[in-house]
């Protein structure tokens, strides 16, 4: 799910918080248009907290140590389709419950952040469920995470 209105530190609610706003005047249509935009190929930035390296340590270990990385990474990452389930306003937020078919790679907070962005607004990932990774799927005995 992303929530609309604040942006953290780590792109999810364990972050501090770095912008939070009121949302007005985003409908429906204009959400779902901008995911829409979001269906293809991109170069986005990698999360500040990630495992990929920039002069030879991950960008987590400069997070970790209030350092800013010489440069952040962009990667490219595919997204093949997206739904939109409800989308709900509370606590000046507005929160966009969505299922997001991925390409390897790619990293659901910042699908979650440039949705933002490309509304004019903060936005983190306030939830995900993997429910498949790879030929595995969440009905399979192995479990797969939530955060």
């Amino acid at each position: 799910m992303i929530g609309i209105g604040r942006s953290t530190t780590t792109g999810d609610p364990d972050g501090d918080i770095l912008e939070l706003c009121s949302v007005t005047n985003i409908d429906t249509q204009i959400i779902t248009s901008t995911l829409q935009r979001m269906v293809g190929v991109h170069e986005f930035p990698v999360p500040l907290y990630s495992a990929i390296k920039v002069d030879g340590k991950p960008l987590y270990w400069y997070a970790h140590n209030n350092k800013t990385p010489p440069r952040i990474p962009t990667k490219t990452m595919q997204v093949l389709g997206v739904t939109i389930h409800a989308i709900t306003t509370s606590e000046n937020m507005t929160y966009v419950d969505i299922t997001v078919d991925v390409g390897s790679g790619t990293y659901i907070r910042t699908i979650a952040e440039e949705c933002g962005r490309l509304l004019g607004y903060p936005a983190m990932l306030t939830s995900l469920r993997r429910i498949s990774v790879g030929e595995y799927t969440i009905n399979d005995d192995n479990v797969i995470a939530d955060i």
